[in-house]
């Protein structure tokens, strides 16, 4: 166990890549459960609240899943282990801008030529949940139901794959924002989805008028305006 030790002068981030290494080497599963709070803080010699932190960070970037009252398990997407192998803080944020705008652009091509009148009615659905949430000033909502809104779009493309490789890279982007800006009203994931709304139901348009090109253009920008956000 002390392979898995950290001195509690580490950051979160430390305390995660500690928990990742432990589900690694120990080849957990999706669904399997991790030690408790109290075995895990005594397994990495830290305090219980150093621990939430590395073990929220990992629930954000989706490797593992905290259930309340019944602890915190491996998550069920296939695509966490990509999450735990690059490590979100030390991801370069250009570079994952780059990976995310190929695939989006891959996945809007076939969204485009695949996408269905019941799809097309799942994506309006969505939009609209997530343009109603607007108002509402609660970051965590406003965030899942634009989350939800883009999932839409890659289911659209029908194809597994893709959506297996896009999805945990998205989430990637949310482990990069400290956590006060997750949660926080004005910080910067607020002003994210604010300030990218409008361009929401101009994609969903794009898509239904199969414009692939101002789609894509859409894609851009929104992608754009976080980068701006992330590097302000």
């Amino acid at each position: 166990m002390n392979n898995y030790s950290v001195k509690k002068v580490m950051l979160r981030t430390q305390v995660a890549d500690a928990i990742e290494k432990y589900i690694l080497e120990n080849n957990l599963k999706a669904g399997d459960k991790l030690p408790s709070e109290r075995e895990l803080a005594k397994m990495l010699s830290i305090g219980r609240n150093t621990l939430r932190e590395g073990l929220r960070k990992l629930e954000l970037a989706g490797v593992i899943q905290i259930k309340n009252g019944l602890g915190s398990y491996v998550a069920d997407n296939v695509g966490n282990t990509i999450n735990m192998m690059i490590s979100v803080e030390r991801i370069d944020f250009l570079e994952w801008l780059e990976v995310r705008r190929i695939l989006e652009h891959g996945i809007i091509e076939l969204v485009i030529e695949r996408a269905t009148k019941k799809d097309i009615n799942n994506i309006e659905r969505c939009l609209n949940k997530f343009l109603s949430t607007l108002s509402s000033n609660d970051v965590q909502t406003m965030e899942s139901a634009d989350a939800k809104f883009h999932r839409s779009i890659y289911h659209a493309a029908h194809n597994k794959m893709l959506y297996e490789l896009i999805y945990p890279l998205a989430d990637v982007f949310h482990g990069l924002w400290d956590p006060a800006d997750m949660t926080a009203p004005e910080g910067r994931m607020y002003k994210a989805i604010l300030n990218t709304a409008h361009y929401h139901p101009k994609l969903f348009e794009a898509i239904k008028n199969k414009d692939v090109q101002y789609a894509k253009k859409m894609i851009d920008e929104i992608l754009s305006m976080d980068a701006d956000l992330y590097s302000s």
